[in-house]
């Protein structure tokens, strides 16, 4: 039961989808609710579904080890092979069809 509501099944890891959900009504006369499906500590191998890291404060080391695992995902997004510094190719042909797909949605 959505009690009213038009409700937006959405990656809530997905900027793009979010944006899309927020700008744009579903039905006009009803409100939305946005239900952005996410998982805790996503991109960070030692926190990701890992309930602890809900409440705990990371020492330095985990610090260190969080922004190293962060800077590499940040760099495959963005198509950069971390050990030459060169553009990657495949990954920045697969970014281009993820944009030409639209956001990921779930029904």
């Amino acid at each position: 039961m959505h009690f009213g509501y038009a409700v937006a099944k959405v990656d809530g890891h997905d900027g793009r989808a979010l944006g899309i959900s927020v700008a744009v009504p579903l039905e006009p006369g009803r409100p939305t609710l946005i239900l952005a499906h996410t998982i805790k500590g996503k991109g960070v191998s030692f926190i990701e579904h890992a309930a602890s890291w809900h409440h705990r404060v990371p020492t330095d080391v985990d610090a260190r080890w969080l922004r190293a695992e962060l800077d590499q995902a940040r760099a495959e997004l963005q198509g950069v092979d971390m050990e030459t510094g060169r553009p990657n190719v495949e990954v920045f042909a697969e970014t281009l069809q993820i944009r030409a797909r639209g956001p990921r949605c779930w029904s």
